[in-house]
């Protein structure tokens, strides 16, 4: 899409309320706005925010809010590293033409290259249910993955990352956007291991989260079905640690069947299994695309599916 940009750098120790005050009333046109957001968590990070077009001249629309992490391959392919997007907008745009499915933002975390893998992973899944001797092993692979010495050896980053989320850039999106702050209006979204930092994500913080929206879940871990302890930990977590979800609250899953995708049918089962027991048949949703793999590409083709899935109004589900 052409992308109207408006460039903000956030600073939370200071009031940036006059400086984005326009952003309360939405364009005329669809827009994205890049922020450069300082955290206290985890220092600068890019964000990106579409907004939609506004539906009416009106100063009093509010907004669901999709977080998105990854947010660096939501919108653009010429500034991607692989030339593919998610077709964030594209969707969204058709899909919002449609009154029965709530109007919504959507704010791009972009991920932070070499220590992705430590934000996004469940920290404490790892924590609480492998023995010391596991957690050792796992933690060597992990370093073994990635070749930085920014962390301590013995460090994960999901819960800091979680908080980030909570704690720092939410508070900061509600207060200068035009957003329905609720959990019932907030989904936290991604692929690969961002659907699996999102299943967390809702566990974790099941009153700020109500909608989580995995794709291509990557059970596993690591990128080969011998590193069992990754995918071991995370089921054994969620069949403890999954919370009493209110009513409203929706998990969506997928996979595909090649690339990557092909290593994800056991986890998933496993993880159908215990959401059976924990909630309604209606709050979740599990499908297979056979023959999709484990690009942007393949989930920007499905896309619409998901969105419908969070966003169709209560009243119609």
């Amino acid at each position: 899409m052409k992308i109207w940009c408006f460039i903000l750098v956030v600073c939370l120790s200071q009031s940036t309320i006059a400086q984005n005050k326009l952003v309360k009333q939405l364009p005329l046109q669809d827009s994205i706005i890049q922020l450069n957001f300082k955290s206290k968590l985890l220092g600068d990070r890019n964000i990106s925010i579409w907004l939609p077009a506004a539906k009416k001249r009106t100063e009093n629309e509010k907004l669901s809010v999709v977080y998105m992490h990854d947010g660096q391959m939501l919108f653009d392919s010429s500034q991607t590293w692989n030339k593919q997007e998610w077709k964030v907008d594209e969707t969204l745009n058709q899909l919002l033409l449609d009154s029965n499915y709530k109007r919504c933002m959507v704010v791009g975390i972009w991920n932070n290259g070499p220590l992705r893998h430590y934000e996004y992973s469940p920290e404490n899944a790892i924590l609480e249910f492998l023995n010391p001797q596991e957690k050792a092993q796992i933690m060597a692979q992990y370093h073994q993955n990635k070749k930085t010495n920014a962390l301590d050896k013995q460090s994960l980053l999901g819960n800091l990352y979680l908080q980030f989320l909570v704690q720092e850039l939410k508070p900061y999106i509600d207060q200068h956007f035009p957003t329905l702050a609720d959990a019932n209006n907030t989904a936290i979204m991604g692929s690969s291991m961002g659907g699996i930092i999102s299943f967390y994500g809702i566990c974790e913080y099941p009153s700020i989260f109500g909608t989580a929206i995995c794709l291509s879940t990557h059970w596993p871990g690591f990128y080969a079905l011998d590193h069992a302890l990754f995918q071991q930990a995370t089921l054994a977590y969620a069949n403890n640690k999954i919370p009493k979800l209110p009513k409203s609250s929706r998990l969506y899953f997928d996979r595909g069947t090649t690339t990557l995708d092909s290593l994800y049918e056991f986890g998933q089962n496993e993880i159908d299994q215990i959401l059976q027991k924990h909630l309604h048949p209606n709050q979740f949703k599990t499908l297979v695309f056979k023959g999709a793999n484990h690009t942007e590409k393949a989930w920007a083709d499905r896309l619409a599916i998901p969105f419908k899935f969070a966003l169709k109004k209560e009243e119609l589900r």
